[in-house]
């Protein structure tokens, strides 16, 4: 019995030291799956998956990523999900090369050996300096925009007031002028009326295209708010069955990466339009403002990338 129990432990320990590439690639081995139908299975390329399986984790876009696959690498061999992205997590921590590219998100309340001792470090002066610098920098741009903005609304408020005046005062000047020509008309010759009422007309004529002016500037400031008020684009995305998503729109902001279960539904908002990838396109349904989404898968593929919400759709 002692002779076994000394067989064992060394394996065991050798199984805790495995990396997380190392430890999933031995049980795909065990499990005698090769490297094609693990990457069919998980919709990856090879490439990915030797990635993954060597801890080669500068070649994927981001942590998300690297999280997802290793879920669904530990759910494709039926491994505990969260064990696996724990050996990551240490993985990630105890190499610095590795931390320096990609900086994982930790369970709250672990804390490495080596995060504390980098905090016990003191930092240099010239960071110091540095950090003042650059508040310094934002606080002075910041006074600057507020200026700027203050200027600006003070110079439309003395322009507007400017044109009410001349508006007011030409109005003014009109009436009293055609009140003073009806009562010369009442008491001249009636054959002087006439030229009298074309001088009128000629003095209350200006008036009509400044109001006019008026109320088209009114109109403009009007229209310019409703831009602005716009709301932004909104895609719901439904799904009948597991389907990986990656989202984006027309600003370039990633709004989705991830794998989502069956029964699952999204509701996203940014601008239009958007770029979408789906792993299983016939598990989504989509909608664009509340408008229904159709999308044809291409033969028989399964993933499909296509964009939501272009001008010739």
């Amino acid at each position: 019995m002692t002779a076994e129990t000394n067989n064992e432990t060394p394996v065991e320990e050798s199984v805790d030291l495995l990396t997380p590439g190392g430890f999933l690639q031995k049980e795909r081995e065990e499990q005698k799956l090769n490297e094609k139908e693990v990457a069919t299975k998980l919709r990856i390329t090879r490439s990915k998956l030797a990635a993954l399986e060597t801890d080669s984790y500068d070649q994927f876009p981001g942590e998300t990523f690297i999280k997802g696959y290793l879920r669904a690498y530990s759910r494709l061999l039926k491994l505990d999900e969260d064990a696996v992205l724990q050996r990551y997590f240490d993985y990630v921590s105890a190499h610095s090369e590795v931390s320096q590219l990609i900086t994982p998100s930790r369970p709250q309340g672990v804390v490495s050996a080596m995060a504390v001792e980098r905090m016990k470090t003191p930092i240099s002066p010239l960071v110091w300096i540095g950090f003042i610098a650059l508040l310094a920098i934002v606080v002075v741009w910041f006074a600057l925009q507020d200026s700027a903005s203050t200027a600006n609304v003070d110079e439309t408020v003395s322009v507007a007031e400017q044109v009410g005046q001349a508006v007011t005062e030409t109005q003014v000047e009109g009436a009293l002028d055609a009140e003073n020509l009806a009562t010369e008309s009442a008491q001249a010759d009636p054959v002087v009326q006439p030229d009298q009422m074309v001088a009128a007309d000629d003095v209350i004529q200006p008036s009509a295209p400044q109001a006019v002016e008026t109320k088209r500037a009114a109109s403009d400031v009007q229209a310019a708010g409703a831009l602005e008020l716009r709301a932004p684009d909104r895609l719901e995305l439904q799904f009948a069955d597991e389907c990986w998503v990656e989202i984006s729109d027309a600003n370039g902001d990633v709004l989705a990466t991830e794998l989502q279960a069956a029964g699952s539904a999204i509701t996203l908002q940014g601008k239009a339009p958007f770029n979408v990838m789906l792993g299983n396109v016939k598990a989504a349904t989509l909608a664009l403002n509340g408008q229904s989404v159709e999308v044809t898968p291409k033969g028989n593929n399964r993933a499909l990338r296509f964009v939501v919400g272009s001008s010739n759709q």
